[in-house]
């Protein structure tokens, strides 16, 4: 190789190739397009390869990358694209901030606080259907409110307490996002308090749903996967709820509205036969009183999620580039887990599935730049931890990097569920900070 001569590499995963070219001149008779004579086969299905350039004399030597920034010197051969976010497909949902939100106020004491600033990238506003409140300074308990139940009445994800009626609290939603009132004694309007409130659109009030063997009441977002299903269970044996998606759900949390009870959570990464409890610190386990059975239409309530009561269950499935619910294994170091996910995250929130620990909540509204560490942990009335760094929120996923066991314990499973701030390939529309 000699000044000005320029390297090609041209990349086939699905036959586990690889080729070189020399000023466009693919080495050893390679040829891409025909899949012969390539420099290397059988690449490994994740084996990390570098591709190292050095020289042999001891004076400085320039290298330039051109990783798709400018145009390429040669066309790419057929069959194969180009290094671009432009050639990845076109996300399902281009602008995240349509379906959910982070809203940051602080109480005021007052009369009919209005919170707004749920919009999309062009300035849309929309109303949401689930608002998830939590005092961050003051060590109050979360508040959950949706448009299916009673208007008002809340939910705490950090005891097993029954709904409560806040009507003359929580007002109603908003364009935008919602409405408090007065201080009262519910704690999400207190003067000088900071809240977060975290905002998903479902499809409003819900319509009754007939898949199940009892009829449910269900406000839909297909385009999101997010559903929120209200049922009365039968108290006898074991139920099917539709639950309105027209797709499997991959994470399902659910709660007996009536009496104390603990919150139940389905995730995907510990399956059908584990459940983990919202609003304790216990590990996933064994549970006789699960969701299960889990189809494109209806999931089943079983024991205690099927006496004769009412039920709220808010239930999700991916969507490629906007939500993704996964597992993940730690490796106990700053250098932490790498999670891939197409998206750059607005909101983590994840669980150490085989062991006991607290849930943990991150968002990039109240904190905008890595390493955040600004943790809310909803199985606890605590406030906002302030901890050296835990998690980096990346264009593509995100990486622990705490050897904390909350996050990232050597060898012990995690769940996770992620909602993005923007798709890989649209990332650059939607700038850096939230």
């Amino acid at each position: 190789y000699g000044n000005g001569d320029i390297i090609g590499i041209a990349l086939d995963l699905d036959n586990q190739k690889i080729y070189f070219s020399k000023n466009g001149t693919y080495q050893a008779s390679g040829d891409p397009a025909a899949g012969s004579n390539a420099a290397f086969t059988n690449l490994v299905a994740g084996t990390q390869y570098r591709f190292c350039v050095s020289h042999a004399g001891s004076s400085a030597t320039d290298v330039s990358m051109n990783a798709g920034q400018l145009p390429f010197n040669t066309a790419a051969p057929t069959g194969f694209s180009p290094m671009s976010t432009a050639n990845l497909p076109d996300p399902a949902i281009t602008d995240p901030k349509r379906y959910f939100g982070t809203l940051l106020y602080t109480g005021n004491g007052t009369t009919g606080q209005t919170v707004t600033g749920l919009e999309t990238t062009s300035g849309t506003s929309w109303t949401p259907d689930w608002v998830w409140i939590k005092p961050r300074s003051a060590a109050y308990n979360s508040k959950l409110f949706d448009s299916v139940r009673t208007l008002g009445f809340s939910l705490e994800s950090s005891t097993a307490n029954a709904e409560a009626d806040l009507s003359a609290e929580f007002i109603g939603f908003a364009d935008g996002g919602f409405q408090v009132d007065d201080n009262g004694s519910n704690n999400i309007n207190q003067s000088g308090i900071t809240h977060v409130a975290w905002c998903w659109e479902a499809g409003g009030g819900g319509s009754s749903n007939s898949d199940g063997s009892v009829t449910s009441s269900v406000s839909n977002n297909s385009t999101a996967n997010f559903s929120i299903v209200k049922y009365t269970g039968t108290g006898s044996g074991n139920s099917t709820v539709g639950h309105g998606l027209g797709t499997t759900p991959t994470f399902i949390i659910c709660k007996h509205l009536d009496r104390s009870q603990n919150w139940r959570v389905f995730h995907t990464a510990e399956g059908v036969g584990e459940t983990g409890f919202l609003n304790t610190t216990d590990a996933f386990a064994a549970d006789p009183d699960r969701i299960s059975a889990v189809s494109s239409t209806t999931f089943t309530a079983k024991s205690n999620m099927n006496e004769s009561a009412e039920y709220i269950a808010y239930c999700f499935a991916d969507v490629e580039g906007y939500s993704k619910f996964g597992g993940y294994t730690g490796n106990g170091s700053t250098d932490g887990t790498y999670v891939h996910l197409g998206f750059k995250p607005a909101f983590l929130f994840f669980k150490v599935g085989s062991t006991s620990d607290a849930w943990q909540i991150y968002d990039n509204k109240r904190r905008n730049r890595n390493a955040y560490g600004e943790s809310i942990a909803p199985n606890s009335n605590a406030v906002e931890g302030s901890f050296s760094e835990r998690v980096d929120l990346l264009s593509t996923g995100f990486k622990t990097r705490s050897t904390n066991t909350a996050i990232n314990g050597s060898g012990e499973n995690y769940v996770y569920a992620a909602f993005a701030h923007s798709p890989f390939k649209t990332a650059t529309a939607f700038g850096i900070e939230s």
